[in-house]
């Protein structure tokens, strides 16, 4: 009984559904394909309910009263200011906050692991 030997033909090519590399390409195709029909779908949707209820996109807002007080500010503040000095109040309260506790760790990590620390520099 002899056996077959599993080489093809030199000219043979596999079908397109066999080869890996296809089949992979294909599969990329389609996926980037749903999801941009997926996207497409939820854009023209929300712009369809925002139209329906009239709401308007944009940052003209930002040039509105705020109308509301904010307790802690480094800079100028009250009810009267616009939304785009309240955004900036929020960056910069942020960055405080950030500085604070980036400082407050640093002490305190230092201050924990002092003897480590020198130990490595004095190599």
């Amino acid at each position: 009984m002899s056996v077959r030997p599993n080489v093809r033909p030199a000219g043979h090519k596999p079908p397109f559904w066999r080869d890996r590399a296809k089949r992979a390409l294909i599969f990329q195709i389609i996926l980037v394909a749903v999801v941009a029909a997926f996207l497409i779908y939820i854009i023209g949707n929300t712009q369809a309910n925002l139209n329906a209820r009239g709401i308007t996109t944009g940052f003209g807002f930002l040039g509105n009263t705020a109308g509301f007080g904010i307790g802690q500010t480094l800079i100028e503040y009250s009810s009267q200011s616009t939304y785009g000095r309240t955004f900036v109040i929020g960056l910069l309260n942020t960055l405080l906050v950030g500085g604070w506790g980036i400082g407050c760790f640093d002490y305190w990590f230092y201050r924990r692991y002092r003897a480590a620390i020198t130990q490595l520099a004095d190599r």
